[in-house]
């Protein structure tokens, strides 16, 4: 709007070639209070227009070069001109010149002579028309800004419910164009505002036919796909109507998620309740009503440690509670006290849960009923006793065995020979010193191999009742083992590569232990390796570390392991070696070792043809005490 008329000041712009009309008139207005200025021609007063913008123009209709026709055409060329009132002096008044006049774009004129008392009312009247065409102008302009702003679809239908306005989230909310559904019955895209329904509206309204209604209802989209709307319609009978439209859709479906919650919270098989910071109960679901025996009228409003009668179970669940962040969630379980139950185990299942940052934390306790749980653990935790009660007798069987094996071999020799000497000096024959002391020897070296039996024994049964636990560097005693076998390694001409992983962790055990553990693995791939000829003998000692776990993998290019043996080649006396004697120990002692420091071991054939024992061992932290390195065997 011109800044002229918001403040009362009007400028009107006088175009006549003659001088004394133009103060004349010039006169007159400024008494009306307006503020005149004057062009003399056309031209002058297209230039004057187009740097002082006036609210109106009075123009002479004949003037020379440019008459105020032509000017009044040019005028209207112009943007800010189209629309300013201009009347037209003239002297001519017959049809035509009437009708060129307005045709030219002349608001209205007025015929010489003229009386000043009608000039100014009509100089007035087109003044507050063009006032008026302004105001109706803004005020349309910010309603249309309006409609296009709000988030709610903003409908206008005329007295037949025809379309008449469709602003942009109406074409959002219903995936129609302004222009593809103006002119259309709004029944088309909201079915329940059919011409009866409004009408029965508009009897039910009275007298004054004004019509209000507001519900809940469907919405039909471009593509007939139906969508949940709120619609609020105001209006006459017979007049235009204004329907805000607010699609539901999003609501609908929170309410949806929001019932489906419900439905879960109260029919699901485990106990929750919801707890604020001070372990005060806010929500429980009737699973929790269950499980403690209390009502949801007597939980809420208390304290969950109310179920939680044990002291040091309260406080550790104050310290999960203090601890525990924003989105956490930690287990822990606990023993109730319930009605029913004096003993309930459960596992409880905690989340934080950030409600805002105007509102107080909350806590959603999840209970799992795991008391049956507890009872067959107990039970699996007894017959495991059982079982290692029943194993330790088996072992102590087959041991007890082992020995009379293998100290009774030694016993008949000695027994052989003490009963050939005596039977031969029963009979009287003289027995040669020289043979004597032969059999004295033979006698001295089973009763060795007697001794080196029980020593063994002895190792055996130490490795079994277990080591002090501190740590080790496997790789320092893969290298010290090396050292102790390096000559008789060379001796028999087999090579050990060391494949040491870098930045190894330490291993549980005494150092001379995980030694030990080497030895008999070393040893065991060079006593299979005597067996074969013709090839390039090798044993590949290699340490890795695999997530918590230090790797050491002994391999060797032999014959391998039959796949009958591999399931008894760690038991105590099982050895594949009789024929040299050997006790089958090593591989039993090692197995022993590991499994009192929470590893294993195990075997398999590799692609060099030869066997694989791979042992698997706890890794250490870094922060646990010092190791051990290189302690003196």
């Amino acid at each position: 709007m011109n800044d002229n008329i918001i403040n009362d000041k009007f400028k009107v712009l006088v175009v006549d070639d003659e001088s004394s009309v133009r103060f004349l008139l010039t006169q007159m207005l400024e008494g009306e209070g307006y503020e005149v200025i004057e062009a003399s021609d056309g031209e002058s007063a297209i230039e004057i227009f187009k740097s002082e913008a006036p609210d109106m123009i009075l123009i002479d209709a004949m003037m020379p070069i440019l008459d105020g026709m032509s000017t009044c055409r040019m005028l209207r060329r112009l943007d800010t001109g189209k629309n300013v009132p201009v009347l037209m002096i003239t002297g001519l008044d017959d049809d035509s010149v009437v009708d060129m006049a307005f045709e030219s774009g002349v608001s209205d004129f007025i015929t010489k002579p003229f009386q000043f008392s009608v000039l100014r009312q009509r100089v007035k009247r087109m003044l507050r028309l063009k006032t008026a065409e302004s105001m109706l102008e803004e005020k349309l302009v910010n309603e249309r800004s309006i409609t296009e702003l709000v988030n709610d679809g903003i409908i206008i239908t005329d007295a037949g419910n025809q379309i008449i306005s469709f602003n942009p989230s109406a074409e959002d909310i219903f995936n129609f164009k302004a222009a593809d559904i103006i002119g259309r019955k709004i029944s088309e895209i909201i079915p329940e505002l059919t011409d009866e329904a409004i009408k029965r509206d508009s009897e039910a309204a009275g007298e004054n036919k004004n019509i209000k209604i507001k519900k809940e209802t469907a919405g039909k989209k471009r593509d007939r796909t139906q969508i949940p709307i709120g619609l609020t319609l105001n209006g006459l009978d017979s007049g235009n109507k204004l329907i805000s439209v607010h699609d539901l859709t999003e609501k609908k479906q929170t309410q949806s998620t929001i019932k489906m919650a419900e439905m879960v919270f109260e029919n699901i098989r485990e106990a929750i309740c919801v707890i604020d910071s001070g372990c005060i109960v806010q929500f429980t679901n009737p699973a929790f009503c269950a499980l403690s025996g209390y009502s949801e009228q007597q939980t809420i409003g208390q304290s969950i440690k109310l179920i939680m009668p044990d002291v040091r179970a309260q406080a550790a669940f104050d310290e999960i509670i203090s601890h525990i962040k924003a989105g956490e969630q930690k287990q822990a379980e606990f023993i109730l006290s319930t009605r029913e139950h004096p003993e309930c185990h459960v596992l409880m299942i905690i989340n934080h849960i950030e409600a805002g940052v105007s509102m107080p934390s909350k806590y959603v306790v999840i209970f799992h009923d795991i008391t049956e749980q507890v009872r067959l653990r107990a039970r699996q935790e007894a017959l495991q006793k059982q079982a290692a009660g029943i194993q330790k007798m088996t072992l102590l069987s087959t041991i007890s065995a082992g020995i009379i094996h293998e100290i009774n071999q030694p016993l008949n020799s000695i027994k052989i020979l003490a009963d050939s000497l005596l039977f031969l000096n029963k009979k009287g024959k003289v027995v040669e010193i020289s043979k004597i002391f032969e059999n004295l020897q033979k006698i001295s070296d089973q009763i060795v191999r007697i001794d080196e039996i029980i020593k063994q024994m002895r190792a055996f049964a130490g490795y079994r009742q277990g080591q002090a636990t501190t740590k080790c560097d496997l790789n320092a005693a893969i290298e010290k083992t090396h050292e102790m076998l390096k000559h008789q390694l060379d001796m028999k001409g087999i090579k050990l590569k060391k494949k040491l992983g870098a930045n190894l962790n330490d291993v549980p055990g005494n150092v001379n232990i995980i030694e030990e553990v080497a030895v008999n693995l070393i040893v065991n791939s060079v006593q299979a390796l005597e067996k074969v000829g013709g090839r390039e003998k090798e044993i590949i000692c290699e340490t890795r570390l695999e997530n918590d776990k230090v790797i050491f993998e002994v391999s060797d290019n032999a014959t391998g392991v039959a796949e009958e043996l591999k399931e008894r080649i760690f038991d105590p006396f099982f050895s594949t070696k009789t024929m040299e004697g050997g006790m089958g120990l090593g591989l039993a002692i090692v197995s022993t070792i590991l499994n009192g420091y929470n590893g294993k071991i195990e075997v398999f054939n590799n692609d060099r043809g030869g066997a694989t024992f791979h042992v698997e061992l706890p890794a250490v932290p870094s922060n646990a005490p010092a190791c051990e390195k290189n302690k003196a065997r």
